[in-house]
């Protein structure tokens, strides 16, 4: 898990993103979850990375991608 929180902080440093940008960060073994409210900015930056998917029964848009070995999900509501 301390390989995740050190891919977690190169993340957010490559993607300009910050730490404040979530109220959820989550580090399991093998992901990363992170969960914010949506705002442009940060769907602009996750968009970098993997394509962003509409839920549409519950109106949220969700980026799953790996960066650098590590599976990274970002759910903006």
């Amino acid at each position: 898990m301390e390989a995740n929180f050190k891919v977690l902080e190169q993340f957010l440093f490559d993607s300009g993103l910050k730490h404040s940008d979530f109220y959820v960060i989550t580090i399991y073994k093998s992901s990363i979850r992170l969960q914010g409210e949506f705002d442009r900015q940060i769907g602009l930056s996750a968009s970098k990375y993997g394509d962003g998917k509409l839920t549409s029964d519950s109106g949220y848009v969700e980026f799953n991608f790996q960066y650098n070995g590590a599976n990274i999900d970002i759910t903006l509501t």
